[in-house]
């Protein structure tokens, strides 16, 4: 018996496939016999039933920038199951996406930016269609390139024009630099001195005039991530330390004398120590 061209239909049973046979109607069935041996039923066709289209598994990962990611899918079922010649259609809604095939029912699709969701559809233009969905991956940085910094500068003139900025080039991360935010935040640790932060190719600390004492502010550099402002990666600390400005050997502010003498410093070779003595 010879078996027509396959036809194909998505699964509603447990068969990978089935027979149809032409059926010979008559007047009256109910009183009318067809001998087999005498009838030509004619050829019967074959019907592959494939699988239901499935997604087995869909994972986002991030590019080597991290400026966009990919989603590898993983399908199974539909017309390319029981078909060789037959393909998945996948599609998105997010414009420009492209499907590659990576390896058997293996997909890169891609690429999505990662300030946004992704959504895949796949189809066979049969089968009824599959769909998932998910939102963009970290692609943030997970550590420093090296080691944190520790800097400390002091202002011997009672200002200091610091270049924050110079650190952009400094600061290494070990993945996605493109994603990389730095931020610049300080803390003053004693007396009130002034910090402009307009510029951060110059940085203006300056000391607020009350006192003798020296006055410092600590800068932290935090690297956080366009995808989460909260990653908080320290990078490192700038100190500085800002005196005030003597016009004179003895200078006296209010009941307090400020005596200068210079002390040569590594750091810092004519800084000005400042005794305080309290004058009666």
């Amino acid at each position: 018996m010879k078996v027509r061209e396959p036809f194909i239909c998505c699964r509603t049973n447990n068969s990978r496939y089935v027979l149809l046979y032409p059926i010979l109607s008559a007047t009256d069935p109910a009183t009318t016999t067809i001998d087999a041996n005498c009838q030509d039923y004619g050829n019967p066709i074959r019907v592959d039933v494939a699988e239901a289209i499935s997604i087995v598994n869909a994972t986002p990962i991030c590019s080597e920038s991290g400026e966009d990611y990919y989603v590898i899918l993983q399908v199974s079922g539909g017309q390319p199951s029981v078909d060789a010649a037959a393909d998945y259609i996948i599609t998105s809604s997010v414009g420009g996406v492209v499907a590659v095939e990576t390896a058997s029912n293996t997909f890169s699709v891609g690429s999505f930016p990662t300030t946004g969701a992704w959504d895949i559809t796949v189809g066979d233009g049969v089968c009824a269609n599959a769909a998932t969905n998910g939102t963009s991956p970290s692609c943030c940085p997970a550590c420093l390139a090296g080691a944190e910094f520790a800097d400390t500068t002091y202002a011997c003139d009672g200002l200091s024009r610091l270049d924050l900025d110079a650190y952009a080039d400094l600061t290494l991360v070990n993945e996605y630099p493109a994603n990389a935010v730095l931020n610049w935040t300080f803390v003053v640790n004693s007396g009130a001195p002034i910090v402009d932060m307009t510029d951060l190719t110059s940085v203006n600390i300056t000391h607020s005039g009350v006192g003798c004492d020296a006055e410092n502010v600590t800068f932290t550099l935090t690297i956080d991530c366009v995808s989460d402002p909260n990653l908080d990666l320290i990078a490192g600390t700038h100190t500085v330390y800002v005196y005030p400005t003597l016009d004179a050997t003895d200078i006296v502010d209010g009941s307090t004398t400020c005596s200068a003498e210079v002390t040569p410093v590594v750091a810092c070779a004519d800084l000005l120590v400042l005794l305080t003595m309290l004058m009666v």
